[in-house]
């Protein structure tokens, strides 16, 4: 098994998510229609589940995941403040908290 790292960024239209390895070299790649999420539980849920598919696919373990997101983020708790957009829903939610669950990895959010 190999190490990666999983790259998403949060947007308006589309949540596209990377998979890279140490050197930056970017391995695979999906991107998802964000208006499939109507909740920040079924948007944490598709980018869970995309990030493990992708890992699977290269037989590979993610040591660690950014999320880019629109809005004023709380960097130190990884935690939307603020978000004017079609993401209102993701307002106070703990973003890296809540996918670090999911993929029992770091994750950082900015």
């Amino acid at each position: 098994m190999k190490d990666v790292f999983a790259g998403v960024d949060i947007g308006g239209t589309r949540i596209k998510i990377g998979l890279a390895d140490n050197a930056g070299r970017l391995l695979s790649c999906e991107i998802l229609e964000t208006a499939e999420c109507r909740d920040a539980e079924s948007l944490l849920e598709k980018v869970g589940a995309t990030i493990r598919t992708l890992a699977n696919a290269d037989s590979a373990v993610v040591k660690g995941t950014g999320i880019g997101c629109p809005g004023r983020i709380d960097f130190a708790l990884g935690k939307v403040v603020w978000l004017k957009s079609k993401l209102e829903f993701l307002e106070g939610i703990p973003l890296a908290l809540r996918l670090g669950e999911r993929l029992a990895c770091p994750v950082v959010c900015d």
